[in-house]
């Protein structure tokens, strides 16, 4: 399955991810989890500027990351 660069597409399949991963987190790795939790700001942080959210200010200009 193919979605090109819809970014609806990308964010339902991230999504499906997501919750796959919740499913079986007792055998997920550090790194796969800081992955995960990376993708996951990245990925709302894409789509609050899409949006044009007033949320967005919140830490403008700063690259967040997870670490363990």
């Amino acid at each position: 399955m193919s979605f090109g660069c819809n970014p609806i597409g990308l964010t339902t399949v991230f999504i499906a991810e997501l919750i796959r991963a919740a499913n079986e987190a007792d055998r997920l790795t550090s790194f796969e989890i800081k992955g995960l939790l990376n993708r996951s700001i990245a990925t709302i942080r894409d789509m609050r500027e899409q949006r044009g959210s007033r949320w967005l200010a919140v830490g403008v200009g700063r690259s967040r990351s997870v670490e363990f």
